[in-house]
């Protein structure tokens, strides 16, 4: 009958191996994903990743910094048409504004109208409110309305 220590060390002996073979199949995995993009036919590793995108729907509607450098040219940022200026804050256009819009009255979801147009969640929200898209529950009127009515107060000091 074995003890309970010698139980207790065949234990560690197999975590020990455990861990092993996890670091020997991480390796592994590891290498084989190295030379993945060469066993399917792509030219670097950059152009299998902007193809498994693409093949997953995405239309490259996020930062480009998040894309490998390859991938950047397919990208859809800021300076595209309908955009004014450069970087994260740029103005959309009163065309595309417009184009937004249609598309939302036209019954397309906003999660695939946001993708399409390459334009974040808040942002669709905020036009869709500007163009009197969205309901307000009566009670939020009812308060935004007494609070626009009521008189400012003339701070005493």
């Amino acid at each position: 009958m074995t003890s309970m220590k010698d139980k207790f060390e065949e234990l560690l002996r197999a975590r020990s191996e455990l861990a092993e073979l996890e670091r020997d199949v991480a390796r592994a995995r590891q290498a084989e994903l190295m030379i993945l993009h060469e066993k399917l036919g792509f030219a670097s590793r950059r152009d299998l990743i902007a193809a498994l995108l693409e093949l997953g729907g995405h239309s490259f509607d996020f930062p480009v910094q998040s894309l490998p450098a390859a991938c950047a040219e397919h990208a859809r940022v800021a300076t595209r048409p309908g955009r004014e200026g450069n970087g994260p804050r740029a103005r959309l256009s009163a065309e595309l504004k417009r184009e937004i819009i249609e598309a939302i009255e036209a019954g397309e979801r906003g999660v695939d109208v946001a993708r399409r147009f390459g334009i974040s969640i808040p942002t669709l929200h905020n036009l869709k409110k500007a163009a009197g898209l969205i309901r307000f529950p009566r009670h939020s009127v009812a308060k935004h309305e007494l609070r626009r009515l009521r008189p400012h107060r003339e701070s005493e000091h």
